[in-house]
């Protein structure tokens, strides 16, 4: 929980420098697994493996433009980091 905390804090200090990474990496991750999903057949599966990747990259990305509170943005940055490698490590295993 240290680390959590400690993780946020530098998270906060360097904001803008913090966000844009998060935003390049939740992007660069997402654009990665929409490009595996896409070589598979269009399935109602496939559909919904694209739904929860875009919705990992748009919530950080809406949460951010939106200007909410720093401790929901670092949040939704570390969700949407979390869920990209879980998808990416799961399609990689089917």
């Amino acid at each position: 929980m240290k680390f959590l905390t400690a993780f946020q804090k530098l998270y906060s200090n360097h904001f803008l420098l913090a966000a844009t990474s998060s935003l390049i990496i939740i992007g660069f991750i997402g654009s990665v697994n929409v490009f595996l999903i896409a070589q598979r057949p269009a399935n109602v599966y496939s559909m919904f493996l694209l739904l929860i990747a875009v919705m990992a990259t748009m919530r950080f990305l809406a949460l951010f433009l939106a200007r909410f509170p720093l401790a929901r943005i670092f949040e939704s940055a570390l969700s949407g980091v979390i869920v990209q490698l879980l998808l990416f490590i799961f399609i990689l295993n089917n």
